[in-house]
């Protein structure tokens, strides 16, 4: 007791007035105050005892939290907290250097170590962080401040770290305990991922992660997937195969992996794709390539393309050029196209290769990112197919857009169908760029062209386009025939109904035209026998002799110099046809529709050849070639009948059941082989001869010419510089006159 209180009260019996009176005693007695150092060692000691009651985890202790904490509170403000520090330094190092044979121990016996040390981590934690906040002013006026430790936590897990876990044996148990299991849970084992979880922080913050526990993941998980990947790959199909590592990958990559860092994850799936598919990527693209391509799987071509490195990159190409080549090869084989015999097989190779090269760079671009190594690499692929092949797709490119000018698709709106032919075009272009032999091409295609203009089955304008997309990829010189092929049709036409029809005040007759063309501009010796040039059989209606006379009357009196011939075989006749599907128009030569003209007669329904021959004042054999064509089972406008009797010849009926989706039927101009006189089959090949051997000359021309400018202009070239010159400018191929 410091002070005592006492009341006085004092009473005035005639004022009844009280008086109070406080008196107040200092009872305190001095007292010895002790040493600052004695205090601290007392203090000390009880804060050891609570310390090492903690740490053995025991629940009641012999001094209360609160008093704890003001004693450290005391110490620190007394200037004491160094000392405290390094007391309770080198407590926690006597606490954890006892546990060190234990653990030793723990180490080489106990199985279920992980849990176990885990749990001891976890206690430890919270054990440090009781410590810590008792020791809350230690940690902020000196920890932080003095010490490489960020708190008395801090502290003790570098003790922990040091005494327990850098033991050698507890480090390699734990370890190989720990990538143990995840190699079981990568196996689809159940495994416990908070233990993998907790366990993996525990290495974070002991600084283990990085160093010493991720290289070890990384060795162990690609040994492996090296397993894995032999024991895989001869298990499953190439495509299961493709499935399963891109299912592991994601597996890595997935947030499963909750346990490990996201750049851990990024390495282990890494791993996956250099073990599963790089290290196997010649086996899976020999065993497999092939049924990816053809059955389009996107996302295992995407797979082989997203791991292969440059190195690798080239052995799909090389793969995909076999692919193209060998896949190629069957669309020359006639009998695939036996389910489509009534269509042209010619048009149907060009159609599938078209769709076959569209197919295989819709891939590239979708999935590779336009590569332009791998689209190389179709580009060499169809180069090679194409030569190996080059006298029939050469024939067939021209067969193709030949169809498709001729088409009443194409014909029935001009304006609005000029750009299907631009589009078509440019998908034959990109096949044609691939002729070695382009002046064979070109020599072919003005024949398909002159037989176009003549039948006028084609709009200019759609030819014109052509020729012009043709002229930019091979120069202006390739086209430049064929392009006087067509203005001499726009300078005829002008002639015919601009001058002769109203400057001779000549009636037009809507049903003739009439085409003058330059002899030497059209390819008529190759593409028709020369005696039909000089002569015909046909004999003409009189209107239209009368006609062609005061026409040539005309021309002659205008180009006095010039000579007009008139080849009546190169023209043709429009008809139109009645049939139960209604009514159609037909395009034929003169002979054909002499022929169909014959089947109006209402009294007569058949005709034999003999017959037919007899009233049209024609040889048998070039009548029975027209009426070949006039059957054909492309338009089968007549119908052959077989007579039972044999001596009676058999006969030919008008094909009123005829059905066609079109309603404007081109036949074709071309007599049937099968039909042709051994003369004319030799005059065939002797016209095919001459045209090598123009070929053959004009190439001789072509390369003098090209030599001559090149050396203009380079002055000095050697040998092997010239031919490769000359391989960039010429069309055709220059090794046979190298040689």
């Amino acid at each position: 007791m410091l002070f005592e209180f006492k009341l006085h009260e004092q009473k005035n019996d005639n004022a009844m007035q009280v008086d109070r009176v406080f008196t107040v005693k200092n009872l305190k007695e001095p007292i010895e105050y002790m040493s600052q150092d004695s205090y601290f060692e007392t203090a000390w000691e009880n804060l050891r005892l609570l310390i090492t009651s903690i740490l053995e985890g025991k629940s009641k202790h012999l001094l209360n939290i609160q008093t704890a904490y003001e004693l450290g509170t005391n110490i620190c403000q007394c200037g004491k907290a160094e000392k405290l520090y390094l007391r309770l330094k080198n407590e926690l190092v006597a606490y954890f250097v006892d546990q060190t044979d234990f653990w030793k121990t723990m180490a080489l016996s106990n199985d279920d170590f992980l849990g176990y040390l885990n749990t001891t981590w976890l206690e430890k934690k919270d054990q440090l962080k009781q410590i810590s906040q008792i020791l809350s002013e230690l940690d902020r006026s000196y920890v932080i401040r003095n010490t490489p430790y960020r708190s008395i936590v801090d502290l003790g897990i570098s003790f922990f770290n040091k005494y327990i876990v850098q033991q050698s044996m507890v480090k390699e148990r734990l370890l190989t305990n720990l990538l143990l299991l995840m190699r079981y849970d990568r196996m689809g084992r159940r495994v416990d991922i908070n233990l993998l979880n907790s366990i993996t922080q525990m290495l974070q913050e002991l600084g283990l992660y990085k160093n010493d526990f991720e290289p070890r993941l990384l060795t162990s998980m690609t040994n492996f997937y090296e397993q894995e990947a032999r024991r895989l790959i001869s298990k499953l199909s190439v495509s299961d195969y493709i499935k399963y590592t891109e299912h592991q990958f994601e597996f890595e990559e997935s947030d499963h992996q909750v346990y490990l860092f996201l750049s851990t994850r990024h390495k282990l799936s890494k791993i996956v794709l250099d073990k599963w598919i790089l290290d196997n990527l010649e086996t899976l693209v020999t065993n497999g390539l092939y049924r990816m391509l053809d059955l389009s799987d996107t996302r295992s071509l995407q797979m082989l393309y997203y791991v292969s490195t440059s190195e690798k990159l080239s052995v799909i190409c090389q793969s995909l050029v076999s692919y193209i080549k060998e896949r190629g090869v069957t669309f020359f084989n006639k009998e695939h196209y036996s389910v489509n015999k009534s269509k042209n097989h010619d048009i149907l190779l060009v159609k599938y290769i078209l769709k076959f090269k569209n197919k295989l760079e819709t891939l590239v671009n979708n999935i590779m990112n336009q590569d332009e190594i791998v689209l190389g690499s179709i580009n060499d692929g169809f180069r090679q197919l194409i030569i190996d092949h080059e006298q029939n797709i050469c024939r067939s490119l021209i067969e193709f857009m030949d169809a498709k000018l001729r088409s009443f698709e194409l014909i029935d709106e001009e304006n609005k169908k000029a750009k299907v032919i631009e589009n078509t075009c440019h998908q034959m272009v990109s096949l044609f760029r691939f002729l070695q032999d382009k002046d064979v091409f070109e020599n072919s295609y003005r024949i398909s062209l002159s037989e176009r203009l003549l039948s006028h089955c084609t709009y200019i304008e759609h030819e014109k386009i052509i020729l012009k997309i043709l002229a930019s990829a091979c120069g202006p010189e390739y086209t430049e025939k064929m392009e006087s092929m067509i203005r001499d049709v726009d300078i005829s036409k002008q002639l015919y109904y601009e001058e002769f029809t109203k400057n001779r005040n000549t009636p037009a007759d809507s049903n003739i035209h009439i085409l003058t063309l330059s002899k030497a501009t059209w390819s008529f010796t190759v593409s028709i026998p020369t005696k039909e040039i000089q002569s015909s059989s046909i004999i003409m209606p009189s209107e239209i002799v009368s006609h062609l006379d005061s026409y040539r009357d005309f021309y002659v009196e205008k180009f006095k110099q010039k000579k007009l011939q008139w080849v009546s075989s190169l023209g043709t006749v429009i008809l139109t046809g009645s049939f139960d599907s209604g009514p159609k128009t037909i395009v034929s030569n003169y002979t054909q529709a002499k022929t169909l003209l014959l089947f109006n007669d209402i009294n007569k329904k058949s005709w034999t050849l003999e017959e037919i021959a007899f009233k049209l004042s024609i040889d048998k054999s070039e009548i029975e070639r027209e009426v070949d064509v006039l059957c054909h089972e492309r338009a089968p406008l007549l119908t052959k009948k077989l007579n039972t009797n044999y001596d009676d010849a058999d006969y030919y009926e008008y094909n009123v059941n005829f059905i066609c989706q079109q309603s404007i039927i081109i036949l074709n101009k071309k007599s049937s082989k099968q039909f042709m006189e051994e003369d004319e089959v030799e005059q065939t090949k002797l016209d095919n001869e001459v045209t090598k051997r123009q070929l053959l000359e004009n190439r001789k021309h072509q390369i003098a010419a090209a030599t001559v400018r090149i050396m203009k202009k380079k002055l000095r070239l050697k040998h092997i510089e010239l031919a490769a010159e000359l391989r960039s400018v010429l069309p055709f191929s220059i090794e046979v006159f190298i040689q």
